[in-house]
């Protein structure tokens, strides 16, 4: 194509025509590999060689068209549609290309274009779609629509599988499924209208990949309207397979997205949202969709932020799809991902407070001012959301009920979304602590609608929303004066730690705390404080333990400092390390535990050292096994061993397992003072039937990597284990993780150097009887390999014989150079003069090495050189390629092919033509 435009004038018709097949071809090759600009310029180079009436400038036309849009020109690229559209020759081309336009009015944010559009196309194609400013005919559609899909499902929902349908059905389904998109943030009952008319289409007209977004959004339907999340998911992974099934990665990962955007949060756990959703970020990229890869990020950050993923990975990933839509120029997905960045940095402290958005540039009020002029509405809606969980966090709960409010009234723009579920949780806890007991009626009412939409979704999905429900019993139970509200709180937090929800866990945790400390419950509330605060150190929250530690500086005193985040940050108590276990005993303990080879010697000397000079009754080891911790030894102040096989720790009896798996969760040593007064101990059944009180977990960690954990416990005396002793523990526990791994290095040397010595005797005797018999191989290998170098030297000859003289010429000199290799093969070349202004010029090459090949080659070359080509105008490599096709079927060759360069030099001309 290049060489092409280098010629530019100087082609004659036939040069020209080829030339403008070259750009349409380099240019949508280059669209194929996300070269953008590249693809721009062939189009444009193509359009300005070709005439008027040429076949390919509409082609040219619409890949220029497609180029703009995704290099971000949209503007430009709506004219280029716009103009390809009303020139279109069929109802169905016409479809096709406004489907095309309509991606670029919604980066555009023009949604009211994309359905006026749309409203027209489909009546050019017998559809009749109601306007987004005609009620009754929107209800009507639905009502139509929703009882052929109910009567299609009660009779099994097969789908069609007599093909693929009509060019029209396509274009129809496109137009749909783009446009439902735009109605989704302008009229939603307009986009339920047009989803349902988009899949009864498929059902009755014949579906392909192009139908699969619409069956992802009939699963978001079948959840929103009839609550059946898993029905809505098995839609939404149907169009998916639907996509796959035709090898389109297109409409797949719009399905993906479609899936994980909007169907598996509500049916599995939030961490399965992150799979699709970055499939269909992946696709979108290598497809050249920036609007949909702008979705997907979106909805991919957003779930990373309800999984409660440490503050630090969601706002490095946020701020990478901020700069993603930035550079795409979707303003209007900027402002969402922007949100995220924002709610990140007040959680983190750096904002000038917990509630406010402000600073690194963003000014929250000029914000909301210009989102709240959109006319796309989730922007704006969006923020009201992320306010209040702000709000919440910051404790400002009248101003969180205010603008939760706010949200719901905007719910419909989110509806589907992860947005719904935080705007329903944060509106909750906003009202159930925005004011005192007792209550008025109507905040009662609006609590317990609240619950009940928590309890509905906790019955699809308790891992995500089962806590939420029993927050809201226990809020319920608490304003009405029901004694059970503290265990509800329990089983709330406990239902959030099993899923991993840190940050939801923290919440909870602070509003129990809240409860008991107005009941007098100073020490339990404590407790629940201190389970907060590490569960906030876990996600990252600095501003938020800030405030926390602030507000209850009294309960939270000996906490490490807010600016120390490290999961395995130590307290430290200020005490010189030899206030009760000097450095000579340290050191005498160091060199004990790290002089032992023997595993099983080496775990009685550690539980042995450490429950000493802790102070404790009994030690338990707890070690990892490949990615699975197993209890796998315990020892008494009085030396004698407890003897067991090692049991997986998740069903050990044989220690407090609740502190253990708290103390492995938040990754922090724990120096629990009473256990039978902690709240995530108290109910233990362990730590009740051997009336533990002191609790000790130290972490074995072995370069920065955990490798067990040590319990040591005290059962007569609560707070045996004073916290001068906690660096020096600590000390000693590092040097043992060290000695362990050591010892299971030597336990493992010991292992491969009994089987290597195994292997070895057993191998001599092999390697004595198979040395004979290859040692005879070896000769007749030389002898075999000496008679092949003659054969190669002879046929190297015969082929350098073959090679023609170079040719000197006034015009021209031809010449080459001979590098044999190790194998024969099938490489040869070859030129003559056809006549005195036609120089014949070849390359051939067989596939393959040997006789085989080098034969076939010798053939051809053989035809080419003596013209045994009757009837072939040997000037047209065209005709002699042809002719070779027929002479040299593969099939009559032993499966062999070749490959051919031939070209024709006329030197009066100085042409070459070649294929």
């Amino acid at each position: 194509a290049r060489h092409y435009q280098a010629a530019g004038g100087r082609l004659d018709e036939g040069g020209r025509r080829s030339a403008v097949g070259a750009q349409l071809r380099a240019a949508q090759a280059a669209r194929a590999a996300a070269a953008y600009a590249e693809a721009l310029g062939y189009a444009g180079a193509g359009l300005a060689l070709a005439a008027a009436d040429d076949v390919s400038v509409r082609a040219l036309r619409l890949e220029q068209a497609e180029a703009l849009a995704s290099t971000g020109a949209f503007a430009a690229a709506d004219q280029a549609f716009a103009a390809l559209t009303e020139e279109a020759p069929t109802a169905a081309e016409r479809a096709r290309v406004t489907a095309r336009r309509q991606r670029v009015l919604a980066a555009l944010g023009r949604h009211r274009e994309v359905l006026s559009l749309t409203r027209r196309e489909a009546s050019g194609l017998g559809l009749e779609l109601p306007g987004d400013d005609d009620p009754a005919a929107i209800e009507a559609a639905i009502v139509r629509d929703r009882a052929f899909l109910d009567a299609w499902r009660r009779a099994g929902g097969e789908l069609p599988d007599e093909g693929e349908p009509d060019a029209a059905t396509r274009a129809l389904v496109r137009l749909l499924g783009l446009a439902s998109s735009s109605a989704f943030t302008l009229a939603p009952r307009l986009h339920r209208a047009l989803v349902l008319a988009t899949v009864r289409c498929a059902i009755e007209r014949g579906v392909d990949a192009s139908c699969a977004v619409a069956f992802g959004q009939l699963g978001h339907l079948l959840g929103e309207d009839d609550g059946d999340h898993r029905e809505g998911h098995r839609f939404a992974r149907l169009g998916v397979a639907l996509a796959e099934r035709a090898g389109d990665l297109v409409w797949t990962s719009k399905a993906s997205v479609m899936l994980g955007g909007y169907c598996t949060y509500w049916a599995e756990p939030v961490a399965s949202c992150a799979a699709p959703l970055e499939r269909g970020l992946r696709g979108a990229i290598d497809t050249g969709d920036a609007l949909w890869a702008g979705f997907a990020g979106s909805f991919l950050t957003w779930a990373r932020e309800v999984a409660g993923e440490p503050l630090d990975d969601v706002r490095r990933e946020a701020e990478e799809q901020l700069a993603l839509s930035r550079r795409a120029r979707l303003d209007i997905l900027t402002w969402d991902t922007l949100l995220v960045v924002r709610l990140v940095a007040a959680l983190q402290g750096r904002t000038p407070s917990l509630s406010s958005l402000d600073g690194d540039g963003f000014d929250e009020a000029a914000s909301v001012r210009q989102m709240a002029a959109l006319e796309r509405r989730t922007p704006h809606s969006t923020y009201l959301v992320f306010k209040a969980q702000a709000l919440v966090y910051a404790g400002e709960f009248a101003s969180a009920l205010a603008v939760a409010r706010q949200a719901a009234e905007l719910a419909w723009s989110f509806a589907g979304w992860t947005h719904s579920a935080k705007r329903c949780f944060y509106h909750l806890v906003a009202l159930a602590w925005s004011a005192p007991a007792p209550r008025p009626a109507a905040d009662l009412d609006e609590l317990a609608g609240l619950a009940r939409q928590l309890a509905a979704w906790a019955s699809s999905c308790p891992a995500n929303f089962e806590h939420m429900a029993l927050l809201a019993a226990a809020e319920q139970a608490r304003l009405t004066g029901d004694p059970c509200a503290s265990g509800r709180y329990e089983e709330a937090a406990d239902a959030a730690r099993r899923q991993g929800l840190v940050h939801d866990e923290g919440l909870i945790c602070e509003a129990a705390a809240r409860h008991l400390l107005a009941l007098g419950h100073h020490r339990a509330a404590a407790a629940l404080l201190r389970d907060a605060d590490a569960c906030f150190v876990a996600w990252g929250a600095t501003g938020k333990l800030r405030q926390l530690r602030q507000q209850h500086a009294g309960h939270l005193a000996d906490a490490a400092p807010a600016s120390s985040l490290a999961p395995s940050s130590s307290h430290s108590s200020g005490s010189p390390l030899g206030a009760v276990l000097d450095l000579a005993s340290l050191a005498r303990a160091t060199e004990a535990i790290s002089s032992e080879r023997s595993l099983d010697r080496l775990l009685h000397r550690l539980l042995q050292i450490l429950v000493e000079n802790a102070g404790g009754q009994l030690g338990t080891l707890v070690l990892r096994h490949g990615r699975e911790l197993h209890v796998v030894a315990a020892l008494a102040a009085d030396g004698a061993a407890l003897t067991f096989e090692p049991e997986p720790l998740g069903q050990s009896a044989r220690l407090p397992r609740s502190l253990a798996q708290l103390a492995l969760r938040t990754h922090q040593d724990l120096f629990i003072h009473d256990a039978l007064d902690h709240r995530a101990a108290a109910t233990d059944p362990y730590v009740r039937r051997h009336h533990v009180r002191a609790v000790l977990c130290l972490h074995l960690r072995q370069q920065g990597q955990e490798t067990g954990l040590v319990v040591i416990e005290h059962r007569l005396s609560p707070g045996a284990f004073p916290r001068d002793r906690q660096d020096a523990l600590r000390l000693l526990a590092t040097q043992a993780a060290v000695a362990v791994e050591n010892a299971r290095l030597y336990a493992r040397l010991d292992e491969h150097r009994r089987l290597l010595e195994q292997q070895v005797s057993e191998r001599t005797a092999e390697l004595r009887d198979r040395n004979e018999h290859l040692a005879a191989t070896l000769r007749q290998l030389v002898e075999g390999q000496n008679r092949l170098a003659d054969d190669l030297a002879e046929a190297t000859d015969y082929v350098r014989a073959r090679l023609p003289a170079p040719l000197r010429h006034p015009r021209l000199t031809i010449d080459w150079r001979f590098l044999p290799c190790a194998e024969l093969g099938g490489d040869g070349l070859g030129y003559q003069w056809i006549d005195d202004d036609h120089l014949a010029l070849y390359v051939v090459d067989v596939c393959g090495h040997g006789v085989a090949s080098a034969l076939l080659s010798v053939q051809i070359l053989d035809v080419l050189r003596s013209d045994r080509l009757p009837g072939v105008d040997v000037t047209d490599p065209s005709a002699v390629v042809r002719a070779l096709n027929r002479a040299f079927p593969h099939e009559a060759h032993r499966h062999l092919h070749f490959t051919l360069w031939y070209g024709v030099y006329r030197p009066s001309t100085r042409a070459l033509r070649y294929l």
